[in-house]
């Protein structure tokens, strides 16, 4: 399987599990396809920081968040990694996190909050992270 393949599946069952879990808390889920899409260069350059130690890109990506998000309003976001495949596992361990639990139950209507996702896989040799 492709590794694009695995990160849209990742994608699309986490948004599916935020999504409910928000619902069965009566809070709706607004996804931003935008702002997922600036989230890409900031996983490749945390990715690359964690092989050679250097990031590179940090600026590019805080600017590109800046013009992005309405003046008034703020971006979370924070990196996390997993060594495995398996969202619902992802979800839980996303929920036992203080910061993640607190922004998956953030409340706010469509307008105020928008959520935006992104997964990069890598491959690596066996049990080599």
């Amino acid at each position: 399987l492709a590794t694009h393949t695995m990160e849209e599946a990742v994608e699309a069952s986490l948004k599916q599990l935020i999504g409910a879990h928000r619902s069965s808390n009566g809070m709706a889920t607004h996804w931003d396809p935008s702002l997922s899409f600036l989230l890409s260069p900031a996983l490749l350059s945390y990715e690359t920081g964690r092989i050679t130690g250097s990031t590179a890109g940090a600026t590019d990506f805080q600017q590109s968040i800046r013009n992005s998000v309405p003046e008034g309003y703020s971006f979370k976001g924070f990196p996390v990694q997993f060594s495995h495949l398996a969202p619902a596992r992802m979800m839980g361990d996303l929920l036992r996190a203080r910061v993640a639990a607190e922004m998956i139950d953030m409340q706010g209507g469509v307008d105020s909050v928008r959520f935006a996702l992104r997964a990069l896989v890598s491959s690596y040799p066996e049990r080599v992270c």
